[in-house]
């Protein structure tokens, strides 16, 4: 297996007595998808907080392409290449389509912003924002306000807006939360394809979506990782059954 390009060994993170996460370990290598699944309250959304810096840990380490990025804020982490979408999103609902994605690609760049208009003449934003935005499943709604989007098609501008930040990794958080089947079978198929842009950290209640996704599993209930595997694994094991699946997984 390539070396990780995530690496957390031993997080921990305490409210009072209440142990949120209890000597978490997980990596995330290059070419994957690795799914982080668990009951409600299992403390997936404290672990995501802590990995992208929005929540400073008690004990553990978390390492991005070798360095320790624990003493890091959110920002800091984000512009190593640690994208995170779906939880806070930063679509402008008033702009297009073309216009939210150019405004990443300008802002991966390094520049300060410029007027939208003369921006939107300038082919260095334009043509990979137009790549982005097919590659996302969004080509021929460029001039569409991102107000005038469906749900669905409003994820798949998150998506794009994520690739023009040219991450080394993605965390996704229930990129399938109130997606019909239709919506969730197109985004699984973009998904699926991601994983080449940049390895997936991918939290998620679906597990149609989960099984059809993931290389590896990692289950969290109450704190603690009890399993991690491939799929085939994760559904025999019978701690996972018991704590998560239910005797039908």
């Amino acid at each position: 297996m390539a070396d990780p390009i995530l690496q957390i060994r031993g997080l921990s993170k305490s409210f009072g007595a209440l142990k949120a996460t209890d000597a978490v370990s997980l990596d995330l290598v290059p070419g994957e998808i690795h799914a982080l699944i668990g009951p409600n309250g299992a403390g997936k959304s404290t672990l995501i907080k802590q990995i992208v810096g929005e929540l400073r840990h008690d004990a553990g380490s978390i390492r991005f392409e070798g360095q320790e990025i624990g003493t890091l804020d959110a920002p800091a982490r984000a512009r190593l290449g640690l994208a995170r979408s779906f939880q806070v999103s930063s679509v402008m609902p008033e702009f297009t389509v073309l216009q939210n994605v150019a405004l990443a690609v300008q802002g991966a760049s390094g520049e300060s912003f410029r007027f939208l208009r003369p921006a939107l003449g300038d082919a260095a934003l334009v043509d990979p924002a137009r790549f982005h935005i097919a590659h996302a499943g969004l080509e021929g709604r460029e001039a569409v306000p991102a107000a005038d989007l469906s749900h669905g098609e409003r994820r798949k501008l998150e998506i794009a807006m994520a690739l023009a930040l040219r991450p080394q990794a993605f965390l996704l958080d229930e990129p399938m939360a109130g997606m019909g089947p239709e919506g969730s079978r197109q985004l699984t198929a973009i998904l699926s394809d991601l994983r080449e842009e940049a390895p997936i950290l991918l939290v998620e209640h679906d597990m149609d979506a989960v099984f059809a996704l993931a290389d590896r599993i990692s289950v969290l209930v109450y704190g603690r990782i009890i399993a991690t595997g491939t799929v085939d694994e994760i559904r025999a094991n019978a701690d996972v059954q018991s704590a998560y699946l239910g005797e039908d997984a």
